[in-house]
Protein backbone atom coordinates (compact mmCIF):
# COMPACT_ATOMS: atom_id res chain seq x y z
CA UNK A 1 0.00 0.00 0.00
CA UNK A 2 1.38 3.77 -0.58
CA UNK A 3 1.69 5.83 1.98
CA UNK A 4 1.11 9.76 1.48
CA UNK A 5 2.64 12.59 3.60
CA UNK A 6 1.44 16.32 2.53
CA UNK A 7 3.68 18.99 4.01
CA UNK A 8 1.31 22.32 3.48
CA UNK A 9 2.55 24.64 1.53
CA UNK A 10 5.66 23.24 0.54
CA UNK A 11 6.09 23.39 -3.13
CA UNK A 12 7.67 20.69 -4.71
CA UNK A 13 7.52 19.26 -8.36
CA UNK A 14 4.26 17.22 -8.41
CA UNK A 15 2.46 20.38 -7.28
CA UNK A 16 3.46 21.27 -10.91
CA UNK A 17 2.15 18.22 -12.58
CA UNK A 18 -1.34 17.84 -13.94
CA UNK A 19 -2.34 15.25 -12.21
CA UNK A 20 -1.72 17.48 -9.21
CA UNK A 21 -4.07 20.32 -10.62
CA UNK A 22 -7.12 17.80 -11.72
CA UNK A 23 -7.08 16.22 -8.16
CA UNK A 24 -6.99 19.91 -6.43
CA UNK A 25 -10.04 20.34 -8.40
CA UNK A 26 -11.58 17.28 -5.84
CA UNK A 27 -9.24 18.28 -2.98
CA UNK A 28 -7.46 15.07 -3.57
CA UNK A 29 -4.24 16.85 -4.49
CA UNK A 30 -2.13 14.51 -1.58
CA UNK A 31 -2.64 11.17 -3.74
CA UNK A 32 -0.85 12.84 -6.80
CA UNK A 33 2.49 11.40 -5.52
CA UNK A 34 0.99 8.13 -5.32
CA UNK A 35 -0.58 8.15 -8.67
CA UNK A 36 2.28 9.52 -9.87
CA UNK A 37 3.93 6.44 -8.64
CA UNK A 38 1.96 4.29 -10.34
CA UNK A 39 2.27 5.78 -13.88
CA UNK A 40 -0.41 8.75 -13.80
CA UNK A 41 1.90 11.58 -14.01
CA UNK A 42 1.58 13.11 -17.36
CA UNK A 43 -0.93 10.93 -18.53
CA UNK A 44 -4.02 12.18 -17.00
CA UNK A 45 -6.13 10.29 -19.87
CA UNK A 46 -5.05 6.83 -18.83
CA UNK A 47 -6.67 7.90 -15.17
CA UNK A 48 -9.62 9.31 -17.29
CA UNK A 49 -10.19 5.71 -19.33
CA UNK A 50 -10.38 3.37 -16.29
CA UNK A 51 -13.44 1.24 -16.36
CA UNK A 52 -15.49 1.42 -12.75
CA UNK A 53 -13.29 -1.93 -11.78
CA UNK A 54 -10.03 -0.69 -12.68
CA UNK A 55 -10.71 2.93 -10.61
CA UNK A 56 -12.26 0.45 -7.82
CA UNK A 57 -8.82 -1.78 -7.96
CA UNK A 58 -6.95 1.29 -7.92
CA UNK A 59 -8.38 3.33 -4.96
CA UNK A 60 -7.54 -0.40 -3.58
CA UNK A 61 -3.94 0.09 -3.75
CA UNK A 62 -3.93 3.67 -2.62
CA UNK A 63 -3.65 4.55 1.49
CA UNK A 64 -6.78 6.59 1.30
CA UNK A 65 -8.10 8.85 4.33
CA UNK A 66 -12.01 8.26 5.51
CA UNK A 67 -13.92 9.80 2.93
CA UNK A 68 -11.82 10.39 -0.11
CA UNK A 69 -13.18 7.05 -1.74
CA UNK A 70 -16.56 8.87 -2.20
CA UNK A 71 -14.58 11.74 -3.35
CA UNK A 72 -12.68 9.63 -5.75
CA UNK A 73 -15.60 8.26 -6.92
CA UNK A 74 -17.21 11.48 -7.06
CA UNK A 75 -14.56 12.46 -9.34
CA UNK A 76 -14.42 9.33 -11.82
CA UNK A 77 -18.22 9.57 -12.19
CA UNK A 78 -17.85 13.25 -13.19
CA UNK A 79 -15.02 12.46 -15.93
CA UNK A 80 -17.30 9.38 -17.46
CA UNK A 81 -19.91 12.32 -18.19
Amino acid sequence: MLTTFPIPGMKTQSNLTPIFKLLQAYKLQQYSKPLMELGYKNEIFKLLCLSEAQSFGLLNKLNLMPGHRARFNEFFESMRK
